[in-house]
């Protein structure tokens, strides 16, 4: 792999994968402070009603939520890691991709590969790395087609 890439690809890697990481803490978090007044409240109530149910059930979601996309989450960083390291011979298809909703500006590649990775995206943190890594891309998928 051309080293100026490697450098190029880990703040790409850490970007697509933190956010995901950060939305099933939060979601966790929530769950867990849910939980212990939840708890408390079973504990200060004489018996359990349809509420305290609800509740739970509530909690019981988040939590499944949180863990899917934290699984989810590593999911990704297994593709990323396979289609980048692995096999970068595979990928069939690149496209670069610019996403604008409002002020916020959003830069990502879609690499496709085989049915075994699929597609997996990068998200890239700003212009000058995208630019560049428009470049290097092709060069380090050779057998993949570009859009």
């Amino acid at each position: 792999m051309n080293p100026r890439l490697s450098v190029l690809l880990q703040p790409c890697f850490r970007r697509t994968l933190s956010a995901l990481r950060w939305i099933a803490y939060v979601c966790g978090g929530i769950s867990i402070v849910l939980l212990v007044i939840l708890g408390g409240s079973l504990i200060a109530a004489p018996a359990i009603t349809a509420g305290h149910m609800l509740v739970l059930g509530f909690i019981t979601l988040m939590l499944l939520g949180s863990a899917a996309l934290y699984w989810h989450q590593r999911r990704i960083e297994r593709r990323l890691h396979r289609v980048f390291f692995e096999m970068p011979a595979s990928v069939v298809k690149i496209e670069a991709k610019v996403i604008q909703s409002g002020p916020v500006i959003g830069r990502m590649f879609h690499i496709y590969a085989p049915p075994q990775v699929k597609m997996v995206g990068l998200s890239v943190p700003d212009q000058a790395t995208f630019d560049e890594l428009r470049t290097l891309l092709p060069r380090h998928f050779e057998n993949a087609g570009h859009h």
